[in-house]
């Protein structure tokens, strides 16, 4: 019997305020993850300039009422990508996939730094792709 993949897909971002475009790259993830767990992450910046003004709380009930085939899948509490991949990890996944703009590939390169064992998180395999969007 071969053994299952316990796969997450994710996105991370700030999502000030929700709107159709991350719709599309919510829609992508889903797509892109298949039949595998995807998960999309609320960060929890606030600030009081009015660059990040609504509060994650806020954040999860607008995009649970704006995005409805993801709600279950939007999280809210982790407040950077290497505390999402902890909770990822935690969760029980063992191989993980993070999904970012293809302007963004490069730069999040930086994650897997953080991954193996007496490091931050240990996933078998730590992808990080673009969503297309």
């Amino acid at each position: 019997m071969a053994l299952k993949c316990n796969k997450c897909y994710f996105t991370f971002g700030r999502f000030q305020p929700p709107t159709t475009g991350h719709k599309e790259n919510f829609d992508a993830v889903k797509r892109i993850a298949g039949s595998h767990e995807y998960r999309i992450y609320i960060s929890q910046s606030v600030d009081t300039k009015g660059n990040n003004p609504l509060l994650p709380d806020r954040k999860l009930y607008y995009m649970n009422k704006m995005f409805p085939t993801h709600k279950g899948h939007i999280y809210s509490g982790p407040r950077d990508p290497v505390a999402v991949l902890q909770d990822i990890m935690m969760a029980g996944f063992d191989e993980c996939v993070m999904l970012v703009g293809s302007d963004r590939v490069q730069a999040m390169q930086w994650i897997h730094k953080y991954n193996g064992n007496d490091k931050d998180f240990s996933f078998r395999t730590l992808d990080i792709i673009s969503s297309g969007s």
